[in-house]
Parts: C-alpha cells; structure tokens; sequence
C-alpha cells in the first residue's frame, strides 16, 4: 500500500505541477490549438481542459466575469497555478503538515469549480447559454474532488 501511496503522489506532483506551469506560461492555449487542429468536437476539448487541470482561465473568466471583477479574472489564473505548484512542491520533502497545503489546494478549487457552476447555471436560467464551459466546469470539478477523495482517504497513512 506504501508504494501505491508513494507512486499516486508521484503522479500528483508530476500532474499538477505540469498542468500549472502550463497555466502559468499560457501554453494552454497550444493544446486547443493542437485539439481543434485534430478537428476535436468541442464537448472533449472542454472535457480534457477540464480534466488536464488547465481550466484555470476559464473559471477565472466565468467567475471574475460574473461578479463583473476584472482583478479577479486575472487573479485565479494566477493564484490556482501558484498553489498547484506549492502543493506539488510541499509533497516532496517529509513535512508533517504537507498535507494540509495538498488540500487547500484542493479546497481552492473545488470552490471556485463549484463557483463557476453556480455562475453558469445562474447565466443558462437568464437565457445566456455557455454549456462547454459549463461542461469545463464539471470536468475541472471532478478532477479535483477525485484528488479530494483520495488525499482525505488516505490521511491517516504516513507519507512517502
């Protein structure tokens, strides 16, 4: 079990902290490029955005364009990369309270996936309709409450 353990945080570390240098640096927008590029039906490119962690623009865009707050669409972006990289960096070094930073992480973004959804589903009963975000949203939350479920699992268990 150790070793399962060890190699799921592994995979996060790795994951999270690709996807959010990626964020970080706007090469994001190759992989749509390279997904419309293979003709991708718009439902899996807004599935894998969500998935791969790299929807951060997109709830930044939906939550700061809700709450009609500029400094906000400009901030998630930035503040959900720099966590993600905190957090992929805190499970490295043995650091009792690691795992709480893992789980802000977490909690960040559950929130504001949770904040997006809330934000569409408001814009799509007033008649304005955005469903890949909304469809981004859901896969974005998913990710994280998979990661969510996992970390709250697994707490009890010392870290590799």
């Amino acid at each position: 079990m150790k070793r399962c353990h060890r190699l799921v945080n592994i995979v996060y570390i790795c994951f999270i902290s690709v996807s959010s240098l990626a964020v970080l640096f706007g090469m994001h927008r190759d992989f749509y490029a390279f997904l419309h590029r293979l003709s991708a039906p718009d439902w899996l490119v807004s599935s894998f955005t969500g998935l791969l962690n790299l929807a951060w623009y997109e709830v930044g865009y939906v939550v700061g364009g809700g709450l009609k707050n500029v400094h906000l669409f400009l901030a998630i972006p930035l503040i959900g990369s720099i966590t993600g990289l905190v957090s992929a960096v805190a499970l490295v070094p043995r650091w009792n309270r690691r795992r709480i930073v893992v789980l802000f992480h977490i909690g960040l973004s559950l929130t504001l996936a949770a904040a997006s959804i809330a934000v569409l589903v408001w814009r799509f009963v007033r008649g304005i309709e955005d469903e890949w975000r909304l469809v981004t949203s859901f896969a974005f939350a998913f990710l994280y409450a998979v990661w969510f479920a996992y970390f709250y699992r697994t707490r009890s268990e010392d870290d590799a």
